[in-house]
């Protein structure tokens, strides 16, 4: 199962990368290093969760500091769910905060990935109607199992 076209991903990513620029979220200088801006200068606060979290997570709490958005980790490859997935979901969304759920990107196919990912954010209450996301790490394990990069 496709979800978007490759044309259309990789239109999506750079209108998020100007718009990201336009909005002086990210800054370039002359050697093309990215610069964040300090946290202070964003007027939209958010955070990233998954099992490797404290939890449970004071889903009020966080929508009454400020917090107006929050990426879970929903699934990796083509068979890890992540368990605090649902519950987080069905908190963070009690809650009034946006839920983008994202996708670890890792051994398997791509389309095997997405339907894995598709599967898992549905199962959650997850209707497709907000952002979700990829996430693409460079990290490998070695020979001996132990994590580089």
């Amino acid at each position: 199962m496709r979800i978007i076209s490759k044309k259309t991903g990789l239109q999506a990513g750079a209108m998020v990368a100007v718009a990201a620029a336009g909005f002086g979220l990210i800054s370039f200088s002359g050697n093309e290093e990215a610069q964040a801006n300090s946290p202070t200068a964003y007027s939209v606060k958010g955070f990233d969760t998954s099992h490797h979290n404290a939890h449970p997570i004071q889903w009020s709490a966080a929508a009454s500091a400020g917090y107006s958005f929050v990426f879970q980790k929903a699934s990796q490859g083509t068979g890890y769910r992540d368990p605090m997935f649902a519950g987080d979901f069905a908190g963070a969304s009690r809650a009034g905060l946006m839920v983008a759920p994202y996708h670890f990107y890792d051994s398997g196919t791509g389309a095997a990935q997405a339907d894995h990912f598709v599967r898992t954010a549905r199962a959650a209450g997850y209707d497709g109607k907000r952002a979700a996301c990829r996430r693409w790490s460079t990290w490998r394990r070695s020979a001996a199992g132990a994590r580089q990069g």
